[in-house]
């Protein structure tokens, strides 16, 4: 009769369980492999995971304040250029501005001649092509001693009066007419070679000799202004068409004879021709 074996026994997990030596280091064996395993191949993943790079995630904090200093960074770049660029080229435009208005100011500082055009109605006695016909009509006007001056060349026009409206001209066109003499007024611009004192003169003395010729009244205080303006004239100049016209129109004064308005028409017409 065969002796019972005797079985060993253990717990395993709060339970017992027959010892089987062979099996359990088997079973052990088996689950070391597996242990040295996973930590191998937890070891690799945790080596690779090192190497790989962190990835940011649109959720993360610093991610969003990156964002902010980056897109503040170019509104305050893309302000300071568009700044400087609008700054620039208008502190460009204005230099050359003031240095105009100085150069405008030191011109009119002294009052230095210039070619100012000047517009003023003539009376015009024709336009000729005919050299002895244009003689012919310059000969009878001076006899009667009306004022004649020629310009221009094919045709050549014959001007015989001068004013500043075309309306202040109407008596002398009347004038004209009871000799016979054919008339044409239109406005006639000009450039003329004198300061502003000196024009404001000529056009006075313009003023004046139409307005006697149409019996219209000119008073003592107007006299006094036209003859501040002759006297601020030096030597020279009161020798040349404007003293001669002022002087003609003070004769007109004194005598009364229109000859003297028609004197004073001639050389207000020729200082047309000298400019």
């Amino acid at each position: 009769m065969d002796k019972p074996t005797k079985t060993i026994t253990i717990k395993v997990n709060g339970k017992e369980r027959p010892y089987r030596p062979y099996i359990e280091e088997k079973t052990m064996e088996r689950k070391e492999d597996l242990m040295v395993v996973e930590e191998r191949e937890h070891n690799e993943m945790s080596s690779e995971q090192k190497a790989r790079p962190r990835r940011w995630r649109a959720h993360s904090p610093r991610w969003r304040s990156a964002m902010v200093a980056i897109v503040l960074a170019v509104l305050l770049g893309t302000s300071f250029g568009f700044g400087v660029l609008t700054i620039i080229p208008k502190q460009e435009r204005e230099v050359p501005a003031s240095a105009t208005l100085k150069e405008e100011t030191i011109d009119e500082q002294n009052e230095s001649p210039s070619l100012d055009p000047l517009s003023v109605f003539v009376v015009q006695g024709g336009a000729f092509t005919n050299e002895q016909t244009l003689k012919t009509y310059v000969n009878k006007l001076q006899a009667a001693h009306f004022p004649t001056l020629t310009v221009g060349k094919d045709p050549v026009y014959l001007l015989i009066g001068i004013g500043l409206r075309k309306e202040d001209l109407a008596s002398f066109v009347e004038a004209y007419q009871q000799i016979g003499q054919e008339t044409y007024v239109k406005p006639w611009n000009v450039s003329v070679k004198m300061n502003k004192d000196h024009r404001q003169f000529f056009e006075e003395l313009i003023t004046f000799s139409t307005s006697l010729f149409s019996v219209k009244t000119i008073d003592e205080e107007q006299w006094k202004t036209l003859k501040t303006m002759y006297d601020q004239l030096d030597e020279t100049e009161k020798k040349g068409h404007l003293g001669k016209a002022y002087n003609a129109l003070l004769a007109y004064k004194q005598t009364n004879e229109k000859a003297a308005i028609w004197q004073a028409q001639q050389h207000l017409l020729n200082v047309l021709k000298s400019s």
